[in-house]
């Protein structure tokens, strides 16, 4: 094996299958809890979806309080209004449910428990931060964020027009409960941005600059095959249990696998976009990914190779990187396509270009690109992305 060192994160207990939401109240009566938060959004909680998970909670007699106001791309006002809800109401433990922006949420404002509001404080990397001792608990009604395995979250800023990412161990949640059947009624637009998002973490982490280690190109490999198999299945037939069921375990693989090595240019990117244009963040970052793993081929060959054989793409064992990098983008560039994601040319003005390589340049993802960056560059993929869509 190459000599080179890394580190491997451990995130806290996974609970997966079909029906395991209804064992949640059990396994929280260890934690002597009197009154719990569950962290939602409007539809879920009239869908009726999360009511088995009240139950369960209800019948090991811990009372439960709701907070619905999550949104998409939840800005920092929302963050600081779930936490102040959960002050008032002397909750005991967060339980979030839902996609990966309600995930989000009950991450980012458990922080407000233990440390000085606003959360746009905790955007500087550097500040510090006291742990909270309340149990968070996450269950995710998609499959593609992760979040519900991984120490990260997002936070826009509405007075700069801009995402941001959380990140240490104080996010990662006490316990993750994975139940495929709650992913059933995702929508096939939700779907097919999720799982994209799925993949790009797990391309991007195969990729990363940051990092790299065995036991992420173990498991991205695995979500990438997953995904390549099932995530067409799960768009056009949303009730197969088997595609959805191996969508949510793609979304574990990847969550481990980008925990370790983290995403680089194309969450960058795709972070700038969904800040100026708000697009949702599946297609934004999927927009532009076969650009930046074409790209990354010239640096780290091998590891697109493996993208290759997840996608079983057929190559010579010769081909050069600059080939690799143009077949692997063209099957990423079909699959982000064919799944009904919209080209990037729909996504952004070609006039925005230099401000959202300008956006992109500041990313913290940035730090983990496995080759050099400059505004040009960034500007470069972008239009060869634009150029490279609008002939499919």
């Amino acid at each position: 094996m190459e000599n080179f060192m890394f580190n491997i994160n451990q995130i806290s207990s996974i609970s997966f299958g079909s029906g395991i939401r209804n064992q949640l109240g059990s396994a929280l009566a260890k934690y002597n809890l009197s009154k719990v938060l569950v962290i939602t959004d409007e539809f879920l909680k009239n869908s009726g979806l999360i009511d088995d998970i009240i139950k369960s909670i209800e019948l090991a007699g811990i009372n439960v309080c709701i907070f619905e106001g999550a949104k998409p791309e939840n800005p920092s006002t929302i963050v600081g209004n779930c936490a102040e809800f959960a002050k008032n109401e002397r909750v005991e433990a967060f339980i979030g449910v839902g996609g990966g922006s309600v995930l989000d949420l009950a991450k980012s404002s458990r922080i407000l428990m233990s440390n000085p509001a606003p959360i746009n404080l905790y955007f500087d990397i550097n500040r510090p931060r006291v742990s909270s001792h309340l149990p968070l608990i996450l269950i995710p009604t998609t499959s593609g964020t992760s979040s519900e395995v991984s120490h990260g979250a997002m936070v826009f800023d509405p007075i700069n027009n801009s995402k941001h990412g959380l990140s240490g161990e104080d996010l990662a949640p006490t316990l993750s409960y994975i139940d495929p059947e709650l992913t059933a009624g995702m929508p096939s637009q939700i779907t097919a941005y999720t799982g994209i998002d799925c993949f790009c973490h797990s391309a991007e982490s195969l990729t990363s600059g940051f990092n790299e280690n065995p036991l992420t190109d173990l498991l991205a490999t695995e979500a990438l095959r997953i995904i390549n198999n099932n995530l067409l299945i799960a768009i056009t037939d949303g009730s197969n249990h088997n595609a959805r069921e191996m969508m949510s375990l793609a979304c574990i693989w990847s969550g481990i696998a980008f925990d370790n090595a983290p995403p680089h240019l194309a969450h960058a990117i795709g972070h700038a976009i969904g800040a100026k244009n708000h697009v949702p963040h599946g297609e934004a970052v999927g927009a532009i990914l076969p650009s930046v793993i074409s790209w990354a081929a010239n640096y780290k060959p091998e590891k697109v190779r493996m993208i290759a054989d997840s996608m079983s793409l057929q190559l010579n064992d010769s081909a050069l990187p600059n080939e690799l990098g143009i077949k692997v983008g063209n099957a990423i560039r079909k699959l982000y396509l064919d799944c009904g994601c919209r080209p990037i040319h729909q996504l952004i003005n070609e006039n925005d270009i230099p401000i959202i390589s300008k956006i992109a340049m500041d990313d913290l993802a940035c730090y983990c690109v496995p080759y050099p960056i400059s505004f040009d560059l960034i500007k470069d993929l972008i239009k060869k992305e634009v150029t490279l869509q609008a002939d499919y």
